[in-house]
C-alpha cells in the first residue's frame, strides 16, 4: 500500500486555478492543467489531500470537500473524508478496479471566504 499526498496551494490574488503537485512529478496550476493532472494509484494505497506551506503563504483556509465525480464508478473503498486529527487534511483509501479505471473528482476549498472548485483524477495503475 502506497501513500500519495496531494499538496494543495493558492493566494489570496490568485484563488484560482488551484496549485496541485502531487509529490509525483505530476503538477498544474492552470485550469486545464488541473482537470489533466493524473495521479496513478493501485488497490489499497491511500490518498490524503493536504495543504503546502510554500513558505507559510497558502491562502487557502480550508479543504471543504472532496467529492467523487464519475458514477457509477467509486475508486474509493473507504472516503474520502476528513482527517480527524485537527489537520484539515482529507483522505481515503483506493479499492479494486480495472487498470484502465480513470475518475474524475473534485476538490473543494476556500479562499478568503470564498469557496473554490478543480477537478483533478485518478487512475488504476
Amino acid at each position: 500500500m502506497a501513500k500519495h499526498v496531494i499538496n494543495l496551494y493558492a493566494t489570496a490574488v490568485h484563488p484560482t486555478p488551484l496549485q496541485i503537485d502531487d509529490g509525483e512529478g505530476n503538477s498544474a496550476s492552470t485550469d486545464q492543467g488541473d482537470r489533466n493532472l493524473t495521479t496513478l494509484v493501485s488497490p489499497g494505497d491511500m490518498v490524503v489531500w493536504t495543504l503546502s506551506k510554500f513558505g507559510g503563504l497558502n491562502a487557502i483556509t480550508s479543504i471543504d470537500n472532496i467529492i467523487d465525480k464519475s458514477s457509477p464508478v467509486n475508486l474509493f473503498y473507504l472516503g474520502p473524508v476528513r482527517v480527524n486529527d485537527g489537520s484539515g487534511d482529507w483522505a481515503g483509501i483506493i479499492g479494486t478496479f480495472d487498470s484502465t479505471t480513470e475518475e474524475s473528482y473534485s476538490i473543494e476549498y476556500t479562499v478568503s471566504g470564498v469557496q473554490h472548485v478543480q477537478d483533478p483524477r485518478l487512475k488504476m495503475n
